[in-house]
């Protein structure tokens, strides 16, 4: 309960007080008894319950199929954002239907999401750019096509019970205190990464860092247990979450382009090659035995690092491309690919005068 209904639950409480004291003195009920008045006091808190109850109950919905910020009202269905700190009936639930994700405060810096109360569950993605806390007694549940990425850490209180039959990737470190009285099921090997340390209460209802319980088969190589580290990650099959995770969804690379009539030239022509900026980093590569973007022969140009890039006096077919970096090493990608064919210098055969 917050501090808001706290105060409501004070000030209600006392004026059932007030309600008994009269009801003792004859002033209210004098034809109910004394013991009476006390169930009278207990009803009224009863009530109390459950006002309190239907005042706080609301669930939440993102929009289905919706790309958009935790922050930005229009991305709910109910026309309003929950907030970055959630306070929601025991029994009601934040639902993330579309590909949700927290956004960076004004001077750029993280934030951190905080369940105080309900249910978290996540049907399609969500995205925490910072912590993702879990009050006691908050739950949180991801689906079979659920994806959770938190690039901060996972703190989960006391009493706290995650389902974890979609994907799971934290960052940081992943908590859960308390007693043991919470819980974490998920079929090993899960697809549960932890880039940061893992913490966890010594209890059965902790499946997958229950690791001396999970058979060899099941267990990652990093880890030896039923959940994988950051190595076990970038080594598994999920290519593409592992690069929705480090380079941000992936990094455009651009096109390049070359005027058409450039494309089949004498020896000795420049080239110019432009480029779309992506903001990125660039490097410039040729090859003059294949256009293949997966053959072996391609060179990189050390001093082509810019948007475009100039061929001088080129005097073999050669094919270019651009790669784009962006955050990490692993974070880059090409683009098209450009052919320039050099057509042979015609060779003279004679002079003849008449």
């Amino acid at each position: 309960m917050n501090l808001y209904f706290l105060n409501k639950f004070i000030a209600f409480s006392y004026m059932c007080l007030i309600l008994v004291k009269l009801n003792a003195n004859n002033h209210l009920l004098p034809n109910v008894s004394t013991m009476k008045t006390f169930y009278l006091y207990f009803l009224c808190l009863f009530c109390f319950s459950i006002l309190s109850n239907n005042i706080t109950a609301q669930s939440y919905a993102s929009k289905d199929r919706y790309i958009g910020n935790w922050q930005d009202d229009d991305s709910w269905e109910e026309g309003n954002s929950p907030g970055l700190s959630v306070s929601i009936g025991v029994y009601d639930e934040v639902t993330i239907n579309g590909n949700i994700a927290t956004d960076r405060n004004d001077t750029g810096n993280t934030t951190h999401l905080r369940m105080n109360s309900g249910n978290l569950v996540v049907v399609d993605t969500l995205i925490v750019n910072g912590n993702l806390i879990l009050e006691q007694d908050a739950n949180m549940s991801v689906a079979n096509a659920g994806v959770l990425i938190v690039y901060g850490n996972l703190e989960c209180k006391n009493k706290v019970d995650i389902v974890g039959d979609g994907k799971i990737v934290v960052k940081g470190s992943l908590t859960m205190t308390g007693k043991g009285q919470g819980s974490f099921i998920s079929d090993p090997p899960a697809l549960v990464f932890v880039g940061g340390t893992v913490k966890v209460p010594a209890d059965p209802n902790y499946t997958i860092f229950d690791c001396t319980e999970i058979p060899d088969s099941l267990q990652y190589t990093g880890t030896n247990c039923g959940y994988g580290n950051w190595n076990d990650f970038q080594n598994s099959d999920e290519d593409d979450l592992f690069e929705l995770v480090t380079c941000g969804g992936g990094v455009d690379p651009g096109s390049i382009n070359v005027d058409p009539s450039l494309l089949s030239v004498c020896s000795g022509t420049d080239i110019a090659i432009s480029g779309v900026d992506v903001g990125a980093t660039y490097q410039w590569y040729s090859n003059t035995v294949s256009s293949d973007i997966n053959d072996s022969n391609w060179n990189l140009i050390s001093s082509a690092t810019s948007v475009d890039f100039t061929v001088s006096n080129i005097d073999v077919t050669t094919s270019y491309f651009r790669e784009a970096q962006k955050g990490g090493a692993g974070c880059t990608s090409s683009s098209n690919v450009i052919t320039i064919t050099v057509q042979p210098t015609p060779t003279p055969i004679g002079v003849f005068h008449e």
